[in-house]
């Protein structure tokens, strides 16, 4: 693994075209290119970019901070909230990745409910809300846990730390719910996306940015 990302997963969604999505998202854009996921997977630079694709049936978004709102609370984000009432999925999930940093983030909403939701740092962790899935549960099984310390060893004893340390397995172990197979293995450079330059936001997705708090650490 070492994987960066910030992107949207949705399954069993309505069909939107593009153009209706930004339209009620109230982003306006200048121009569209053709990209491809290896190239728009971690957009932590350029907020003006707008990416959309499908890839096995399940649509992706990818955007530099819109994944991330939904990482400090488990009531939706402005952005998770927009693209339920826009596609009606059965399943969402966002993440936020930067495995060589130990940095992690993703919130599930499963029927326009949010489930779970966490994200942590090397620091520890930052927010965490629902009730712990099975996939969750089998990873942490390989560690054992210091209630004092806080800390998870794992079982050969060879890594100490805390959740950053298996973060990226965490979120990953969602992605089971929408592929086949984990969604590492697939060929990002194979993968087309569709690349909007954003030029004006909503006010409200621009206002719940702005009080982001874990946007410096994901940054």
């Amino acid at each position: 693994m070492g994987l960066k990302a910030r992107i949207t997963f949705l399954k069993d969604y309505t069909l939107v075209e593009d153009e209706v999505l930004l339209k009620d998202l109230g982003l306006q854009y200048s121009r569209r290119r053709d990209s491809i996921l290896e190239k728009r997977i971690y957009d932590n630079r350029n907020e003006q970019l707008f990416s959309i694709g499908e890839m096995e049936g399940v649509k992706i978004i990818c955007h530099a901070v819109y994944p991330l709102l939904g990482f400090e609370s488990i009531y939706m984000s402005e952005y998770e909230y927009r693209l339920n009432r826009i596609f009606r999925p059965g399943i969402m999930l966002g993440i936020g990745l930067h495995s060589a940093m130990n940095i992690y983030g993703y919130s599930f909403v499963k029927k326009g409910k949010k489930l779970r939701v966490m994200s942590g740092s090397v620091e520890g962790k930052l927010f965490e809300g629902g009730r712990r899935t099975d996939f969750e549960d089998e990873i942490y099984s390989g560690y054992d846990h210091n209630k004092q310390t806080g800390l998870f060893i794992s079982k050969d004893g060879a890594s100490t730390g805390n959740e950053s340390m298996f973060g990226e397995e965490l979120a990953l172990s969602f992605t089971r719910l929408f592929f086949d197979k984990p969604f590492d293995q697939f060929a990002f450079d194979l993968i087309k996306l569709r690349t909007y330059q954003i030029e004006r936001e909503n006010q409200q997705l621009l206002r719940q940015k702005r009080k982001f708090s874990l946007f410096d650490l994901f940054r």
